[in-house]
């Protein structure tokens, strides 16, 4: 799963390329595929993608940053695939302080100490042996093997753990966010 972010009214410096898949030769269309990923680029409010590990911290710092003027379901609503939009002014705004909070140091020290509590996170209950450290006797396996899942420890690493952040991702976003006229998260 993942979110596909479509800019509403982007800022566009060429119209989009296409090209008829059903007349056209494996070449060309690897051809189209060079030429709109250049496309893509150069107009960064058109479309942003982020697969959920690397979407959930982005959007829970998009809301620390935009927290004056996201209202409460643009925060929760945003951490969803459903087609919620952002208005073309607090996108707008969300990329300037973006910007300035890249600029300032303000995003480095948010993944600081994000990654600080990170490591200070507990380890939590297996979720395949509901932290018994063995295969559940009722499984194909029935003399009490060790799980696979923790290796017999009955505790694996925080899922928290395992959602990125990482500044080029912000400034990646800082640009769609400026560019975009508003957007619609799907």
């Amino acid at each position: 799963m993942g979110m596909d972010v479509y800019g509403l009214n982007p800022k566009l410096r060429s119209p989009e390329p296409t090209i008829d898949y059903e007349k056209t030769s494996q070449e060309d269309r690897k051809a189209f595929w060079e030429v709109k990923d250049k496309w893509m680029d150069e107009n960064p409010g058109f479309y942003f993608r982020s697969n959920i590990w690397w979407w959930r911290p982005l959007w829970d710092y998009v809301c620390t940053i935009g927290e004056s003027y996201l209202t409460l379901k643009d925060r929760a609503e945003g951490h969803n695939n459903n087609g919620h939009k952002i208005s073309a002014t607090k996108a707008k705004r969300l990329g300037q302080n973006l910007r300035e909070a890249i600029n300032s140091g303000h995003t480095l020290k948010w993944k600081n100490d994000r990654e600080a509590w990170l490591e200070n996170l507990e380890e939590e209950p297996c979720y395949m042996c509901e932290g018994s450290g063995v295969e559940d006797d009722t499984s194909e396996h029935p003399f009490n093997t060790l799980c696979k899942s923790c290796k017999g420890k009955g505790t694996i690493e925080n899922r928290e753990a395992h959602y990125p952040f990482e500044i080029e991702h912000v400034q990646n976003f800082q640009r769609f966010c400026e560019e975009s006229g508003g957007f619609e998260i799907c």
